[in-house]
């Protein structure tokens, strides 16, 4: 294969192919290590309680092993290799069409995302696409029932989630959907659905380019001057950044488990991407599967985090009547959105991970992004946000830690500015019980106080 930087012969490829089941081994004598430590502390056989239903101190030991090993610099290095391995032979196997890619195909064809997702689309508040930029739409949302949307205030919402997911988690079921609060109390609501992505552009301004024009797009078709943001994890930083340079577009900020600080996060998540080799990532690939990312997640623990679609159901009917009977249905709904995940642009994923995660570029006001209105760099500066701002942070958030998303609050120099902290994580303050009850009303409070009444 002339002009090829690798050999892809049949002996280079047994090569990586050893590399890979070496370095995957040494991951598992990792986590041998981890389990092997937990199960023997005393702690480990004394009862406790997880989601109200008795359990074993063996959940909370191991993952306090895990929250102090997999940070260590052993695994860091271990994992650091794991990735480089992995990554070369997916690139030499999708190549060469070897069985594994071809099984890579077949099982997205298959995937549980194929089979599930019925299950969110049947209960999505209603909504109709009003734009479209590459993979990009814009929905726009309307009461059940009522084919137009019964806007009571001037200012039109538009919600903005993180591109590795889909925007079902903004509105996985009646009940459970923060889309569903802000309908009903009748703001007039817009989504940036990012799409499966196979076609958007690759750079991070380029995604927060496709935030400006569906704002845009919102000011034009409403005749507003201004919006309101909800932005959500990878969302919110999109916003933040957004807010930062187009002010003028934007009346009220609403963060929800937002980095500003990417070097405060303490978790384990963090630790691995700030250590992630993304420039060799994005040597061998085109694009990103960020199914590679909820593998990232479970591996945090497991032996618990295997579980989590069962553990988020059980949160979403927390102190409900009909516990049992729904929660089978949410934990479906919620693994049908764990694995629902799109191919993001790897220039979009080396940039986020490189000059967030790595170089902490945002809090560090080094960031520059280019949008098409003025087609040149311009510097993010979050001091310059002076709108209305809530920050909505989960006090047991380990994927967005509270340390990490709390400096916008002391470095925004709005005058008109809000910290709503609750007890929960990132994906339960989407769709636990608890959230939708106590949480998403007083946010929805704080917007109506900041909006203008029609009329």
């Amino acid at each position: 294969m002339q002009g090829m930087n690798y050999d892809f012969s049949k002996a280079s490829v047994a090569h990586d192919l050893q590399k890979a089941i070496a370095t995957n081994n040494n991951m598992m004598l990792h986590y041998w290590m981890i389990y092997s430590s937990a199960i023997t502390k005393p702690e480990a056989f004394k009862p406790n309680y997880y989601l109200d239903e008795p359990s074993y101190g063996w959940i909370n030991q191991s993952n306090l092993e895990s929250n102090k090993y997999l940070k260590s610099d052993s695994f860091l290095h271990s994992f650091n290799e794991y990735m480089k391995s992995i990554i070369k032979l997916y690139s030499k196997t999708r190549i060469l069409s070897y069985p594994a890619a071809a099984m890579n195909s077949l099982l997205d064809k298959y995937s549980m995302a194929d089979i599930s997702r019925g299950l969110l689309e049947m209960q999505e508040t209603p909504h109709e696409v009003v734009y479209r930029m590459d993979d990009v739409r814009l929905l726009h949302y309307y009461l059940v029932g009522n084919n137009t949307a019964a806007s009571k205030y001037n200012t039109p919402l538009v919600i903005v989630y993180a591109p590795v997911n889909s925007y079902h988690i903004m509105d996985i079921r009646r009940g459970r959907s923060i889309v569903e609060h802000f309908v009903s109390a009748g703001f007039d609501v817009y989504l940036v659905d990012w799409g499966r992505q196979l076609n958007n552009k690759q750079s991070l301004s380029a995604y927060v380019d496709y935030l400006h024009k569906s704002i845009e797009h919102v000011k034009n078709i409403t005749n507003s001057k201004q919006v309101s943001i909800l932005g959500y994890s990878w969302g919110g930083v999109l916003s933040m950044i957004y807010s930062s340079i187009r002010q003028e577009n934007v009346k009220n900020l609403i963060l929800q488990s937002a980095h500003v600080d990417f070097h405060k996060d303490g978790s384990i998540l963090a630790s691995w991407f700030r250590k992630l080799p993304v420039d060799d990532i994005v040597r061998e690939v085109d694009s990103i599967d960020c199914r590679f990312i909820n593998l990232a997640l479970i591996m945090r623990n497991p032996a618990v985090h295997s579980f989590d679609a069962l553990r988020f159901g059980g949160h979403m009917n927390k102190g409900t009547l009909y516990f049992y009977p729904q929660l089978g249905l949410d934990a479906m709904r919620i693994a049908a959105w764990m694995t629902d995940t799109p191919i993001i642009p790897a220039g979009f994923f080396r940039e986020y991970i490189g000059k967030l995660y790595q170089q902490n570029q945002l809090v560090n006001n080094q960031l520059e992004v280019t949008l098409s209105d003025k087609g040149k760099p311009e510097k993010v500066n979050l001091a310059r946000i002076r709108i209305s701002l809530l920050n909505i942070i989960g006090d047991s958030d380990d994927i967005c830690t509270p340390p990490a998303a709390t400096p916008i609050n002391d470095i925004a120099d709005s005058k008109d500015k809000d910290l709503l902290r609750f007890p929960t994580g990132h994906i339960e303050l989407s769709v636990s019980s608890d959230v939708h009850e106590k949480l998403w009303p007083q946010a929805v409070q704080w917007l109506k106080q900041r909006s203008y009444s029609k009329g």
